[in-house]
């Protein structure tokens, strides 16, 4: 496998980790618990003439909401057997008055025993641009142990339009939800109308996934704009931040560690989400490599894309930077790593002076390799490979050369490029191809 197909990859073993997780979401158990609250309140964003204007609106958790409390106070419903199917009940709650709607109902939290919440409890903002805010409440059940907690968002019309019930997050997500959190309330496509940005945690016993929805109605009608089938391993916070250094906030959702013994070294990483005009845009950015074998992957993924000047002079740093860490040797492995990592890099690299027409320079790295490394396997394939050339064959019947050496030794090149299903795999085939 390509290192250019590790992300596809990591979402088709994602994807197999939500059907566990879904499942294992529907028996999750009602239960009461203790209340919190954080609020937030957006608006459109105004031009001169009043209109929306397409500048970012961001949401603090602190901000004080712009709708006015109501005059009248109401007592709260009596909490339904089915907690979630208590969402119009708190929609005649509020039409008729429900007191402390600026506050995030604290008497309704009281009274239904919602447990506390760390970010926003609830959020104003004018999501649809006609001047008055809707309402969103975030409610959940109690935890219960280490079960997942579900949980849900409730969209509410303005007071103008009797705080009628008019969607959820679940409605939109068309799956339960838990560990749900409201992360942000601002505008992320530049029309001047804020979306809120909502995660949602589901775990089981292969691990936590996290994925988000964009409540917006920047198409004229309400949608969830998130990608489909965006979600990352782990259970680390979504933040709203322009990484991107355009100016416009950007969603970010930050893998977590496999938490598996086969999973092998891990490179930290997070997916960006950009509004393209049209819809949202994946990005996967990876932090700088702390393993020898992911500096060796990024070269590897150079060589494939062509850019045989890059991954020649990436091979030859990942072959002589020894502040780069040994997965092999951190795990106790019998035979350190960089034994056989260094020379397939020199190897790589003297294959990446062939592609570009250096063939000078991709015998003397040939010789290297062996000289400085002549009880590795990748050591004695450069050679081999470098002697067919000094004999004239082409590079592609050198290589195949090389691979009916290596074959003889397929079990000892297997066990070298053991590093686990969450790092690319090297096959002899792909050696010198």
């Amino acid at each position: 496998m390509r290192y250019g197909t590790c992300l596809r990859t990591r979402r088709s073993r994602l994807a197999a980790l939500v059907a566990a997780l879904v499942a294992a979401a529907l028996i999750s158990s009602c239960g009461d618990g203790g209340s919190g609250v954080e609020v937030a309140s957006v608006a459109p964003s105004p031009t001169a003439d009043g209109a929306g204007a397409a500048t970012p609106t961001d949401a603090s958790p602190t901000t004080a909401a712009t709708t006015p409390p109501l005059a009248a106070s109401v007592t709260p419903p009596p909490r339904p057997d089915s907690l979630f199917a208590g969402g119009n009940l708190v929609a005649q709650y509020l039409a008729d008055g429900a007191a402390g709607l600026e506050a995030c109902l604290p008497e309704l939290v009281e009274a239904w025993a919602l447990p506390a919440v760390e970010g926003r409890r609830c959020v104003f903002a004018d999501l649809d641009g006609d001047g008055a805010e809707e309402f969103a409440l975030l409610v959940t059940l109690p935890a219960s142990g280490s079960a997942p907690v579900p949980g849900d968002v409730w969209l509410f019309e303005s007071a103008d339009e009797h705080h009628r019930l008019f969607s959820s997050a679940r409605s939109f997500a068309n799956t339960v939800l838990e560990d749900v959190d409201i992360v942000a309330a601002t505008d992320l496509t530049g029309d001047g109308l804020p979306e809120i940005v909502i995660s949602s945690t589901g775990c089981a016993a292969a691990g936590c996934i996290t994925t988000v929805l964009i409540i917006s109605a920047h198409r004229g009608t309400f949608e969830n704009l998130a990608p489909d089938a965006l979600q990352v391993p782990g259970r680390e916070p979504v933040r709203v931040e322009d990484v991107t250094g355009d100016g416009s906030p950007n969603p970010v959702l930050r893998a977590a560690p496999v938490e598996s013994a086969g999973a092998g070294p891990q490179r930290a990483y997070q997916l960006v989400l950009s509004w393209s005009g049209l819809k949202f845009f994946v990005a996967e950015q990876q932090d700088p490599p702390r393993y020898l074998f992911h500096v060796i992957a990024d070269a590897d993924a150079l060589y494939a894309s062509g850019d045989f000047a890059g991954a020649r002079a990436l091979y030859q740093t990942a072959a002589e930077d020894r502040s780069l860490d040994d997965w092999k040797t951190e795990t106790g492995a019998r035979r350190p790593g960089r034994d056989e990592l260094a020379p397939y890099a020199l190897f790589r690299a003297g294959l990446s002076a062939v592609r570009e027409g250096d063939s000078d320079a991709a015998l003397a790295l040939f010789d290297r390799t062996f000289d400085e490394h002549p009880l590795s396997l990748h050591g004695r394939a450069a050679a081999a490979y470098g002697s067919r050339l000094r004999q004239g064959s082409t590079p592609a019947q050198a290589c195949r050369l090389t691979v009916t050496f290596l074959d003889t030794r397929a079990a000892e090149f297997a066990q070298i490029w053991d590093y686990g299903y969450e790092n690319p795999e090297h096959t002899i085939d792909t050696l010198c191809s």
